[in-house]
Protein backbone atom coordinates (compact mmCIF):
# COMPACT_ATOMS: atom_id res chain seq x y z
CA UNK A 1 0.00 0.00 0.00
CA UNK A 2 1.05 3.61 -0.53
CA UNK A 3 3.68 4.77 1.97
CA UNK A 4 4.72 7.94 0.12
CA UNK A 5 3.31 10.33 -2.50
CA UNK A 6 5.65 12.14 -4.86
CA UNK A 7 5.10 14.62 -7.68
CA UNK A 8 6.68 17.43 -9.65
CA UNK A 9 4.62 19.92 -7.61
CA UNK A 10 3.21 21.79 -10.61
CA UNK A 11 -0.12 23.54 -10.06
CA UNK A 12 -3.15 21.30 -10.54
CA UNK A 13 -2.96 17.51 -10.23
CA UNK A 14 0.68 17.37 -9.06
CA UNK A 15 0.31 19.62 -6.02
CA UNK A 16 -3.13 18.14 -5.27
CA UNK A 17 -1.41 14.79 -4.68
CA UNK A 18 1.09 16.38 -2.30
CA UNK A 19 -1.62 18.34 -0.45
CA UNK A 20 -3.67 15.14 -0.09
CA UNK A 21 -0.66 13.36 1.42
CA UNK A 22 -0.10 16.22 3.88
CA UNK A 23 -3.80 16.25 4.83
CA UNK A 24 -3.73 12.48 5.44
CA UNK A 25 -0.41 12.46 7.30
CA UNK A 26 1.35 10.44 4.60
CA UNK A 27 5.01 11.17 3.76
CA UNK A 28 5.58 13.04 0.53
CA UNK A 29 8.38 14.28 -1.69
CA UNK A 30 9.49 14.43 -5.28
CA UNK A 31 11.60 16.46 -7.63
CA UNK A 32 10.85 20.01 -8.75
CA UNK A 33 12.49 22.13 -11.43
CA UNK A 34 15.44 24.38 -10.56
CA UNK A 35 14.24 27.49 -8.79
CA UNK A 36 11.22 25.49 -7.57
CA UNK A 37 9.57 26.67 -10.80
CA UNK A 38 5.80 26.30 -11.27
CA UNK A 39 3.46 28.14 -13.60
CA UNK A 40 2.29 30.20 -10.58
CA UNK A 41 5.83 31.19 -9.55
CA UNK A 42 8.22 29.47 -7.15
CA UNK A 43 6.82 26.59 -5.11
CA UNK A 44 6.30 27.77 -1.51
CA UNK A 45 9.10 26.77 0.86
CA UNK A 46 6.70 24.86 3.15
CA UNK A 47 6.86 22.00 0.63
CA UNK A 48 9.91 19.87 1.41
CA UNK A 49 11.03 18.45 -1.96
CA UNK A 50 14.22 18.05 -3.96
CA UNK A 51 15.33 20.55 -6.59
CA UNK A 52 16.66 19.44 -9.97
CA UNK A 53 19.83 21.03 -11.39
CA UNK A 54 17.76 22.16 -14.42
CA UNK A 55 14.57 24.19 -14.83
CA UNK A 56 13.49 21.96 -17.75
CA UNK A 57 10.18 20.40 -16.68
CA UNK A 58 10.59 17.09 -18.56
CA UNK A 59 13.69 16.24 -16.49
CA UNK A 60 11.82 16.48 -13.18
CA UNK A 61 8.94 14.54 -14.71
CA UNK A 62 11.38 11.79 -15.67
CA UNK A 63 13.06 11.71 -12.25
CA UNK A 64 9.70 11.36 -10.46
CA UNK A 65 8.73 8.46 -12.75
CA UNK A 66 12.09 6.79 -12.03
CA UNK A 67 11.84 7.32 -8.25
CA UNK A 68 8.28 5.97 -7.96
CA UNK A 69 6.91 2.46 -8.24
CA UNK A 70 3.99 3.68 -10.32
CA UNK A 71 2.34 6.83 -11.67
CA UNK A 72 -1.28 7.96 -11.61
CA UNK A 73 -2.06 10.56 -14.28
CA UNK A 74 -5.20 12.68 -13.72
CA UNK A 75 -6.99 14.58 -16.51
CA UNK A 76 -10.39 15.59 -17.75
CA UNK A 77 -10.18 13.99 -21.19
CA UNK A 78 -7.33 12.53 -23.19
CA UNK A 79 -3.64 12.61 -22.35
CA UNK A 80 -1.83 15.55 -23.95
CA UNK A 81 1.34 17.57 -23.35
CA UNK A 82 3.18 16.84 -20.10
CA UNK A 83 0.59 14.25 -19.08
CA UNK A 84 1.27 12.26 -22.22
CA UNK A 85 5.03 12.67 -21.70
CA UNK A 86 4.59 11.19 -18.22
CA UNK A 87 2.86 8.15 -19.75
CA UNK A 88 5.66 7.74 -22.30
CA UNK A 89 8.32 7.93 -19.58
CA UNK A 90 6.51 5.34 -17.46
CA UNK A 91 6.50 3.01 -20.47
CA UNK A 92 10.19 3.76 -21.19
CA UNK A 93 11.16 2.79 -17.64
CA UNK A 94 8.72 -0.17 -17.47
CA UNK A 95 6.84 1.42 -14.59
CA UNK A 96 3.13 0.80 -14.00
CA UNK A 97 0.90 3.75 -14.85
CA UNK A 98 -2.79 4.51 -14.81
CA UNK A 99 -4.71 7.27 -16.54
CA UNK A 100 -7.69 8.49 -14.56
CA UNK A 101 -9.98 10.50 -16.81
CA UNK A 102 -12.19 12.36 -14.37
CA UNK A 103 -14.76 12.94 -17.10
CA UNK A 104 -15.44 9.19 -17.02
CA UNK A 105 -15.36 8.48 -13.27
CA UNK A 106 -16.81 10.15 -10.20
CA UNK A 107 -14.41 10.49 -7.24
CA UNK A 108 -15.59 7.29 -5.56
CA UNK A 109 -15.22 5.18 -8.69
CA UNK A 110 -11.87 6.80 -9.53
CA UNK A 111 -10.58 6.11 -6.02
CA UNK A 112 -11.77 2.48 -6.14
CA UNK A 113 -10.06 2.00 -9.50
CA UNK A 114 -6.85 3.63 -8.22
CA UNK A 115 -6.91 1.58 -5.01
CA UNK A 116 -7.24 -1.67 -6.95
CA UNK A 117 -4.42 -0.66 -9.30
CA UNK A 118 -2.17 0.21 -6.34
CA UNK A 119 -2.89 -3.19 -4.75
CA UNK A 120 -2.42 -5.09 -8.02
CA UNK A 121 0.95 -3.43 -8.64
CA UNK A 122 2.26 -3.32 -5.06
CA UNK A 123 2.76 0.46 -5.21
CA UNK A 124 4.35 1.98 -2.10
CA UNK A 125 5.77 5.15 -3.69
CA UNK A 126 3.09 6.69 -5.90
CA UNK A 127 3.82 9.50 -8.36
CA UNK A 128 0.85 11.82 -8.95
CA UNK A 129 0.82 13.67 -12.26
CA UNK A 130 -1.63 15.29 -14.64
CA UNK A 131 -3.05 18.53 -15.92
CA UNK A 132 -1.86 21.85 -14.59
CA UNK A 133 -4.31 24.33 -13.11
CA UNK A 134 -3.92 26.76 -16.02
CA UNK A 135 -5.25 24.11 -18.41
CA UNK A 136 -7.97 22.75 -16.09
CA UNK A 137 -9.47 24.74 -13.22
CA UNK A 138 -11.20 21.69 -11.68
CA UNK A 139 -8.26 19.27 -11.71
CA UNK A 140 -6.80 20.26 -8.33
CA UNK A 141 -10.00 19.78 -6.32
CA UNK A 142 -10.99 16.53 -8.00
CA UNK A 143 -7.51 14.96 -7.93
CA UNK A 144 -7.05 15.87 -4.28
CA UNK A 145 -10.40 14.30 -3.43
CA UNK A 146 -9.55 11.03 -5.19
CA UNK A 147 -6.08 10.79 -3.62
CA UNK A 148 -7.48 11.57 -0.15
CA UNK A 149 -10.06 8.79 -0.59
CA UNK A 150 -7.25 6.41 -1.61
CA UNK A 151 -5.07 7.31 1.37
CA UNK A 152 -7.94 7.32 3.88
CA UNK A 153 -9.04 3.90 2.65
CA UNK A 154 -5.55 2.53 3.17
CA UNK A 155 -5.49 3.74 6.77
CA UNK A 156 -8.60 1.65 7.39
CA UNK A 157 -6.72 -1.56 6.53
Amino acid sequence: MVKKIISGCQTGADIAGIDAAIACGVPYGGWVSKGRKTEAGPLPSRYIVQEMPTSYYPKRTEQNVIDSEGTAIFTHGKLTGGSNLTRKLAIKYSKPWIHIDLLQYDPGAASAMLTQWVKDNGIEVLNIAGRSASKDDKIYRETRGVVELLLAGMKDH
